[in-house]
């Protein structure tokens, strides 16, 4: 999922595809000059059997909410399950969200306060666009993040917050990353039985597939006839518009040094109605792996985890 917000133009692409404690007394600088005020650097999460990664927090200490955590958005948005738990909340704005299937209306709210667990953001703008999408009631982006390191152990269900020093133990490979417009992509190889690809695709945690090809890339022209085909289903996005998918049995693919095989992958069907913008790598892969993410060097460390060989969904 891509997000991405100024205080007069929003760009919401959303995608649904067929979707111990550390001890740390450093304050984390982030956007808009706000400090993260924790005594602990751990959040606690769960994986939905959505393939989704929650975490709970308020906004101005209200209700509890349940947040997704997005490393294909920036900011802090909610749904309309969430509005209904945010009374405090008074909007200051209009935006526009432009995503696939056409663009919405939307709004935007000035100088809030997000809790999760023991660490507090002040004056945090939060987005609604006055949908309802998935199961959760809003998301969170990587921005709050960015200037730190932090590893995503899906092993014992912790977001762990790292200062920017931070090196990983043994056991993790190092990948480069690369920021595009405000997101991050990580480099994969595709092995389709005939050739190998190598191609970046968009780095998410908000997508609950595995990966999704879209179908101006090489990868896609190479690919239509290669594999296996098993399906297609569609996908749909904020607007009304619908994207098509041809599904199909990726014989391998590599990232990290590592290789998963037989893995079930969504090839776009060209057609008039706008698309993704790039390729996308999803939670049913990286889900597989226990992850740190060093934004400040743009590098991601893979070590493999108790998910490495569970089923892909179909």
């Amino acid at each position: 999922m891509r997000y991405t917000m100024n205080i007069t133009t929003m760009t919401f692409i959303f995608v649904l595809l067929t979707a111990h404690t550390l001890l740390s007394q450093h304050a984390f600088p982030i956007a808009d000059n706000s400090t993260i005020i924790a005594a602990a650097d751990t959040i606690p999460f769960t994986l939905g059997l959505d393939n989704r990664i929650y975490i709970q927090g308020t906004i101005n200490n209200e209700q509890p909410i349940d947040f997704i955590f997005d490393t294909g958005a920036e900011g802090i948005w909610l749904y309309k399950s969430g509005l209904t738990k945010s009374s405090t909340i008074i909007f200051h704005g209009q935006s526009t969200i432009s995503g696939v299937g056409g663009d919405i209306n939307s709004e935007y709210s000035l100088n809030n306060t997000l809790r999760v667990a023991n660490h507090i953001w002040n004056n945090r703008t939060v987005d609604y666009s006055g949908v309802q999408m998935h199961n959760n009631d809003g998301g969170i982006g990587y921005k709050l993040f960015e200037e730190s390191n932090i590893e995503l152990n899906f092993d014992n269900g912790l977001l762990i917050i790292h200062d920017s020093l931070f090196i990983p133990e043994n056991g993790y490979t190092q990948c480069r990353l690369q920021k595009r417009n405000n997101n991050y992509f990580i480099e994969v190889t595709l092995n389709s039985g005939v050739k190998k690809i190598d191609e970046w695709f968009h780095f998410d945690t908000g997508s609950s597939g595995s990966l999704n090809i879209h179908n101006e890339s090489i990868a896609a022209q190479n690919l239509y006839s290669a594999m296996k085909r098993i399906g297609e289903h569609k996908a749909s996005g904020i607007g009304q518009g619908v994207i098509n998918f041809e599904r199909v049995i990726l014989p391998k693919l590599e990232i990290g040094g590592y290789e998963l095989v037989k893995i079930p992958i969504s090839l776009e069907i060209p057609s008039n109605t706008e698309g993704l913008p790039f390729g996308i790598i999803g939670i049913d892969i990286l889900k597989r792996f226990n992850i740190i993410l060093d934004f400040q060097r743009s590098i991601a460390y893979l070590k493999p985890n108790s998910l490495f060989h569970s089923f892909f969904k179909n």
